[in-house]
């Protein structure tokens, strides 16, 4: 695509991790974005990092785990769905996952427990 992409299509983007990478302008984004528009989701403040070998977006968490970007893996699923079977699958401690405010109180207090 980079040979038939207009000039102003491509720009070097530091994720909020620090890393740097060359993806599409915000210019040509369409949202949701995980680069430039995140959908409102409980990962959407974690640090993104480019996974080469998946060639996936991830949400690394704050206990230092990788977790798949829903956004990246929605367009997967709707640009490749081939390649998208099975990309979500990750071994989670639980952070990814949704909750009422009753179960974040519940995780947050198993966690302090873990640690004494």
């Amino acid at each position: 695509m980079e040979g038939s992409a207009p000039e102003d299509y491509f720009e070097t983007v530091t994720l909020n991790s620090g890393e740097k990478l060359k993806a599409h302008s915000k210019k040509y984004c369409t949202p949701p974005c995980a680069i430039h528009d995140p959908s409102n989701h409980v990962m959407k403040e974690w640090d993104l990092h480019w996974r080469e070998d998946k060639a996936i977006f991830e949400r690394i968490c704050p206990h230092g785990i990788g977790h798949p970007d829903p956004d990246t893996v929605a367009y997967l699923e709707k640009t490749n769905p081939e390649y998208a079977k099975g990309i979500g699958i990750h071994g989670c401690d639980g952070c990814c996952v949704e909750r009422t405010e009753a179960e974040e109180d519940r995780h947050l207090a198993n966690e302090y427990n873990k640690g004494t």
